[in-house]
């Protein structure tokens, strides 16, 4: 298990590094973020060779979710502007979670029962903390 652990950690780090080169610039957290919870995904997962297919699927899906993000409308934007962002982002985010979906659905299948057991625990903890920038009052805007 420890060559397979140390093969997704230094996938995972040519993964951030590849995006710093490409960005020339340091990568953006939210996939720092997500890389390191690949990692402690796999390893809690205790990912076997014949499952590794399945898993990198998964794992491409579920960075996709940093990448290729829209810019964000200027300080000075209608509200036109920005409501079609936010419909952009709807959309991306539709795709991409469908994409997740599907991966999941098939890591679940290559995946012993323990595993399962494991993944299924790692999902339902995931709901029930809220997404970033979803907490009361960030993001902007006042509520009433």
């Amino acid at each position: 298990m420890k060559p397979l652990k140390s093969i997704l950690t230094a996938s995972l780090l040519c993964f951030t590094l590849a995006a710093q080169a490409q960005d020339g610039m340091q990568a953006p957290p939210a996939q720092e973020r997500i890389a390191a919870r690949m990692d402690r995904m796999a390893s809690q997962l205790e990912i076997k060779p014949s499952q590794q297919g399945a898993w990198d699927e998964y794992a491409r899906a579920v960075e996709s979710l940093a990448q290729n993000r829209p810019k964000k409308p200027g300080e000075n934007a209608d509200a036109v502007e920005i409501a079609r962002f936010r419909a952009q982002m709807a959309r991306m985010a539709a795709d991409k979670l469908g994409k997740i979906e599907k991966a999941t659905e098939k890591l679940r299948s290559v995946l012993d029962e323990k595993q399962r057991e494991v993944l299924d625990r790692m999902a339902r903890n995931s709901m029930q903390r809220p997404a970033r920038g979803m907490r009361q009052n960030e993001g902007g805007g006042q509520r009433r």
